[in-house]
């Protein structure tokens, strides 16, 4: 893996980049088999929070976190899940209402952190929010339908409390992304 940043020309702002060996999968292609296998999904999660962890230290945002932009590396057994495609990515400094461009943020999902939608900067709460429904998709086999219903999930089981917390209207209780891996 190679990781670093590099200014885009003519201009002050440096993009994250990233480049990876091949993987064998990215995480949409995986999801159907991940709510009989808590252990894996549990892991490949553990996985994109450390992506997460690394850019949002790195004072970057994801803005376009879902499972097709998570690949899967197999490797002696083991399977480790890699936050990619950052084509969307912004500096934290740098962020702008999504509105005033649609181009940080996909205005049109359905699931969008409502936060976005209503003009606020994409942050790590927004990518914490994409996690959530992602985390919830990998455990329960849906996509979570509704947005901030407190509480959202009803999968009765451990992982309730995180996931109503990273999917609920009080931002500010999703945390960091090593805060929701602790």
């Amino acid at each position: 893996e190679s990781i670093g940043f590099t200014k885009v020309p003519e201009s002050k702002i440096e993009v994250p980049f990233i480049v990876y060996e091949f993987c064998d999968a990215t995480l949409a292609d995986v999801m159907g088999k991940l709510q009989s296998d808590r252990d894996r999904a549990i892991a490949l999660a553990t996985g994109i929070l450390d992506g997460l962890t690394v850019l949002h230290n790195a004072e970057f945002v994801h803005c376009d976190l879902k499972a097709s932009n998570v690949l899967v590396q197999r490797s002696n057994g083991v399977e480790i899940a890699k936050v990619s495609d950052f084509d969307r990515s912004v500096h934290i400094a740098d962020a702008i209402d999504a509105r005033s461009t649609g181009r940080t943020v996909n205005l049109a999902d359905d699931n969008i952190d409502q936060r976005l939608i209503e003009g606020t900067k994409p942050d790590q709460y927004s990518d914490l929010y994409d996690f959530g429904r992602i985390f919830y998709q990998m455990l329960s086999g849906n996509k979570p339908k509704l947005q901030y219903s407190d509480p959202l999930s009803k999968m009765e089981n451990e992982y309730d409390p995180l996931v109503n917390r990273l999917l609920g209207s009080d931002y500010k209780k999703r945390g960091s992304a090593q805060d929701v891996k602790d």
